[in-house]
């Protein structure tokens, strides 16, 4: 009797055996599959992002440290700015109806003195990024850093 159950418990232990070598191939093979397709798409994301010229948050970068030597900005807010972006307010691309493409980007800035908010855009032009305009709107009062929009 010992004799005949035996060969069915290594038989059930080699199913299981298979079953759990199995199982922990598919999830190798689920994971492989989920890195080979997200992450080249995340890293395109990240890098046309940091290193476009045009990116939302080139933008924001670029006009902050406009704002950092700008003077009045300085002396209407403080020496020690510190950029803070809007939950609401990611950056906009578009195009206008010219034909030039468009990024708008909207974000806080707060110094030691006050806190304000920045209104910032860039257009391009044959080619090249110009600023349209960059509006800082303070507690007490509104500088315009860069404004071509009459031009």
């Amino acid at each position: 009797m010992k004799t005949t159950e035996q060969p069915q418990a290594g038989a059930l232990s080699t199913f299981v055996y298979v079953k759990e070598k199995t199982e922990e191939g598919l999830s190798m093979i689920y994971v492989f599959g989920i890195l080979l397709v997200l992450l080249p798409g995340t890293l395109y994301m990240v890098f046309s992002s940091l290193f476009s010229s045009s990116g939302a948050d080139n933008v924001r970068s670029k006009s902050f440290e406009l704002l950092k030597n700008h003077g009045s900005v300085r002396y209407m807010l403080g020496e020690d700015l510190f950029c803070r972006q809007q939950a609401h307010s990611q950056g906009q691309e578009y195009t206008d109806d010219e034909g030039h493409q468009r990024t708008t980007v909207v974000y806080e800035i707060k110094g030691n003195k006050a806190d304000a908010r920045v209104d910032a855009e860039m257009k391009k032009v044959d080619g090249d990024w110009e600023w349209e305009f960059i509006i800082v709107s303070a507690p007490y009062g509104t500088i315009y850093v860069v404004d071509h929009r009459n031009d």
